[in-house]
């Protein structure tokens, strides 16, 4: 009589079972931090596209105004503004405002064609500095730095433009 089985032990099974949760839970962790890795990168370039197009809009329309017709506006810090004015024939006149709301992180721009644009969100700082000489404006400078946080993961861009506008074209 042959009284040899085939089979595991207990201790052989449990050390098994040991192996294969360390083996699932590195991959475990691994998935996860794929996930956050793209959250982050998905985070930072939406950061990146909102500078982007507020330095984008805010530069077109600084190099459009005359020199002598930009006023920075800072007497509200929670909503600094730029006015940027300029005349595309000697009859017609434009105007565009840019207006930061620090509370929302949203830079609103108003043009003559009438209402408000949303140009940019997730703004968390926005500042426009003018350089003059003799009330003639030499150049305009944005410091822009936008972050976007999503399950306290987030994505931060930040940039400086300076743009020069044109010297006055109709007197």
């Amino acid at each position: 009589m042959n009284n040899r089985q085939r089979g595991f032990t207990l201790v052989e099974i449990i050390i098994a079972m040991g192996i294969a949760s360390i083996i699932l839970s590195a991959i475990g962790y691994s998935v996860v931090q794929l996930f956050n890795m793209n959250t982050r990168n998905t985070l930072y370039m939406t950061a990146v596209r909102q500078v982007q197009t507020a330095g984008y809009w805010l530069t077109r329309d600084t190099v459009m105004a005359s020199a002598d017709n930009i006023f920075v506006l800072n007497t509200d810090p929670a909503k600094p503004q730029l006015i940027l004015n300029w005349r595309s024939d000697p009859n017609t006149l434009h105007q565009t405002i840019y207006t930061y709301d620090a509370a929302t992180g949203i830079l609103w721009r108003a043009a003559d064609s009438g209402g408000d644009d949303r140009i940019a969100e997730h703004l968390t700082t926005m500042t426009f500095t003018q350089t003059a000489d003799a009330g003639i404006t030499d150049s305009i400078d944005f410091g822009i730095v936008a972050t976007v946080t999503v399950r306290n993961i987030s994505g931060t861009e930040a940039r400086n433009y300076s743009a020069s506008p044109r010297s006055r074209v109709f007197d």
